[in-house]
């Protein structure tokens, strides 16, 4: 195979080896860089690792062995310390093979677990009317979460009766418990031989499981997030919660509404602290969770005369493929002289903090900021989420 030489120039190498949820004692790893004809990833300050996009030349056994097994697939991206820059699992696989185009997955489109929300309907009076708030209950396909690991996915439905609630159920595990295959054929065309694998960080798993517990009295904010972390039904997050930063902002310990975990966690992160402090979360390297609050110090310099690379504040180049978001980038030959009206870095234009980032190889990289509010963190503590202007 030919090495493509737009990605060998980069200083990263990437990965794969069976997925996490394997039973496998010994997981096999193989090394994708010398097939890889296109690379990018996303970064973001909430969510941490979010996505990659691999395009690989191969042969067509290849080709075959990922659309059969590759589906969740472990992918680890190092730099050229060895240190890892992104990882996470495949979630679809999209392979031409001559004129045959395949798509694989979405991984996190299966459904090996269900619930049905629903509400009761009294059909003994005219018209019928709605009753109380009930459940299925969880039915499984046991072959499903062994290959791909537990996805629970709860369905919500309007008026309905038990039986038809319990349809709804069995018909839609039945449905989803398997990957989707999808084919095109082009006629008259041949020779193309490649696969993109799409892949997603790990936060994608908190989406895996709801998160419920009927305990009382109250915790903080910081250790309901490890909570949650550990309640993972397939293990996949770290329990080194090393950098979760203590977050003494008092909370009840009740949550009994069946969110998915993300959705809980991100509803603990908008709260911020007593200050009203923004904070951020993510999945990072080797699956451990970040929670930490905004930092107030610039960590990136960029020049604009330059439009070249990132420098830390000593000058030392950051390679593209190292740079990180949740940071805070000076452009300091920007509006020069200028004075800001605050001390805070959110009111200077010469200051941007990196809300996600997109690297693509060789050395393509997008930074793309926002504004920063303390409103977001005062509405959640108020319970006014959902307050806008």
């Amino acid at each position: 195979m030919t090495t493509p030489s737009n990605f060998s120039e980069t200083g990263i190498a990437i990965y794969a080896t069976e997925p996490l949820v394997s039973a496998a004692s010994m997981k096999y790893q193989w090394s994708l860089s010398q097939m890889v004809s296109g690379y990018s990833h996303i970064i973001a300050a909430n969510g941490g690792y979010k996505s990659a996009s691999i395009s690989m030349n191969m042969r067509q056994d290849e080709i075959e062995d990922w659309l059969e097994y590759g589906l969740g697939r472990n992918i680890t991206v190092y730099n050229e310390g060895g240190v890892p820059v992104w990882g996470g699992f495949v979630n679809d696989i999209v392979a031409n093979v001559g004129g045959l185009n395949v798509m694989r997955g979405p991984l996190m489109g299966i459904a090996n677990a269900v619930n049905v929300i629903y509400s009761t309907v009294d059909i003994n009076t005219d018209p019928p009317t709605m009753g109380v708030r009930a459940k299925t209950g969880y039915a499984y396909d046991l072959v499903s979460q062994d290959k791909y690991g537990i996805i629970i996915k709860v369905l919500s439905s309007g008026g309905s009766t038990p039986a038809n609630a319990l349809n709804i159920r069995n018909t839609y595990l039945a449905e989803m418990a398997q990957p989707e295959t999808s084919q095109t054929i082009s006629i008259g065309e041949s020779g193309n031989l490649d696969i993109t694998i799409n892949c997603l960080g790990y936060e994608e798993w908190l989406r895996a499981y709801i998160y419920n517990t009927t305990g009382t009295g109250g915790t903080t904010v910081s250790a309901k997030i490890q909570l949650v972390l550990a309640a993972d039904p397939n293990n996949i997050i770290s329990s080194d919660y090393s950098k979760i930063t203590a977050n003494t902002l008092a909370i009840p310990v009740y949550a009994n509404d069946d969110d998915l975990a993300l959705d809980y966690i991100n509803s603990l992160v908008t709260l911020g602290d007593a200050a009203y402090n923004r904070y951020t979360f993510g999945i990072y390297a080797k699956q451990r969770a970040e929670y930490t609050v905004m930092p107030t110090r610039e960590e990136y310099i960029w020049h604009l005369a330059d439009g070249g690379m990132l420098t830390n504040p000593y000058g030392g180049i950051i390679e593209p493929w190292n740079v990180l978001p949740a940071r805070w980038v000076l452009i300091p030959d920007f509006m020069i002289g200028r004075v800001s009206p605050t001390a805070a870095l959110r009111d200077d234009p010469r200051y941007m903090f990196i809300e996600s980032l997109t690297f693509t190889a060789p050395y393509g990289l997008t930074l793309t900021g926002s504004k920063i509010s303390k409103m977001p963190q005062i509405f959640s503590q108020m319970g006014l989420g959902g307050i806008g202007a």
